[in-house]
């Protein structure tokens, strides 16, 4: 008979939960599901563990506020908005990250294509209106 135990991920990955939320950018219904049900506060931890910065400096550089730290810890959760707007910074991130490390694929190749809503893979580009989230 074998002992299985489970394990929490290494420190430094983040969170399937994270992982999972951002596999989710080419289902556009599961994406508004995840943001409607709202975003876990541990979501920025996740991205900052990604950019590889703390989570005091992620929140510095996006210049989220101290008084809506404050309120995020006591919550531990997001509003729609904010978890909206936690999802896409996430994902320009990734892309932004994608690129640095050579993956053409992360590119809008075409404008005309950026605009129809398709990147050069096909895939869904999904747009940020900056006056929801401020």
């Amino acid at each position: 008979m074998s002992n299985v135990t489970e394990t929490a991920p290494p420190a430094h990955c983040p969170s399937e939960r994270f992982s999972g939320a951002i596999a989710l950018r080419q289902d556009l219904h599961a994406c508004a599901d995840l943001l409607h049900n709202r975003l876990d506060v541990n979501f920025y931890d996740d991205l900052a563990l990604v950019v590889g910065l703390s989570t005091k400096k992620l929140f510095s550089l996006l210049d989220v506020s101290p008084a809506v730290q404050r309120r995020w810890k006591k919550a531990q959760q997001l509003s729609i908005s904010e978890s909206d707007y936690a999802f896409r910074r996430a994902l320009v991130i990734q892309d932004a990250l994608r690129l640095f490390e050579g993956n053409s694929q992360a590119t809008v190749a075409d404008p005309a294509e950026h605009r129809a809503g398709q990147s050069n893979a096909g895939k869904p580009v999904l747009y940020i209106r900056r006056d929801e989230h401020r």
